[in-house]
């Protein structure tokens, strides 16, 4: 079993949860405050029409920030546990939580972002 200390690890985990949960509550007051008006049509071609007919225009710009800020501390304390496994080397640039969208990009730069790890921590 590999023992960490991953204090910081929950403490950016911790503030993921507290962005999400702002996110949650500006998006219920948002849509309480502003109720979209959507008139529905039948036509004679069987086919139903959605129409809004009174829109908002959303807090995009706020929302987008606490998402990154959501998204930024999740991906943190993924590189946290990382540089535990590779023993918390403060020398170590290298080490970082691997995320790749395919295996090239897996051969090209995850692997070493894991290489300092033990091969248990690597899951070989």
């Amino acid at each position: 079993m590999i023992a960490m200390k991953l204090k910081g690890a929950h403490a950016k985990l911790r503030r993921a949860h507290e962005h999400r949960n702002a996110l949650d509550a500006s998006v219920s007051s948002f849509f309480t405050d502003h109720a979209y008006r959507v008139s529905v049509e039948h036509p004679a071609d069987k086919l139903y029409v959605l129409r809004v007919t009174e829109a908002h225009e959303i807090p995009s710009e706020d929302w987008a920030l606490l998402i990154g800020d959501c998204v930024h501390n999740i991906r943190c304390c993924l590189d946290y546990i990382a540089r535990e496994l590779a023993g918390a080397d403060p020398a170590d640039r290298e080490t970082q939580f691997p995320i790749s969208d395919n295996e090239a990009g897996w051969k090209g730069r995850g692997i070493s972002r894991v290489r300092r790890m033990s091969p248990e921590a690597q899951g070989r």
